[in-house]
């Protein structure tokens, strides 16, 4: 059974959004330091394409999206692409990022969260400590 909008839009053979990452990518690659070692977590991440795409450039990348079959296609493209990262299904209103695991949340990208939300969801956002 299909459980929301996104499972329906993907439910197809083809990518809905493409497999090209966005327009944004390619400005965040300009404003980030070139060692990659900075860890990107892409929530609503679809079927993958922006989370590839930094893969494929040597970031480490976790994502989440809260549709199976986005996740699904986000993990074939990984496998075609022959990238490595981190996908689960999660809903970002129960979702909160383990700081150990990623120490400094520099990019979060892919949607604009209201504050309180993005603040639930990394708790030490902008705080000094946190990075």
């Amino acid at each position: 059974k299909m459980n929301n909008y996104y499972d329906r839009r993907y439910d197809q053979e083809d990518y809905y959004w493409g497999v090209k990452p966005s327009a944004t990518c390619y400005r965040i690659l300009d404003l980030v330091p070139a060692d990659h070692t900075i860890k990107l977590l892409d929530v609503g991440c679809g079927e993958g394409r922006n989370a590839v795409f930094f893969a494929s450039r040597g970031f480490d990348v976790t994502a989440f999206d809260t549709s199976p079959v986005g996740v699904s296609k986000t993990k074939r493209l990984a496998d075609r692409s022959e990238v490595q990262l981190e996908v689960f299904v999660a809903d970002i209103n129960d979702f909160q990022v383990r700081m150990a695991s990623m120490p400094c949340p520099s990019l979060l990208r892919n949607h604009l969260l209201p504050v309180p939300l993005m603040r639930r969801v990394l708790p030490t956002a902008g705080s000094p400590e946190s990075c």
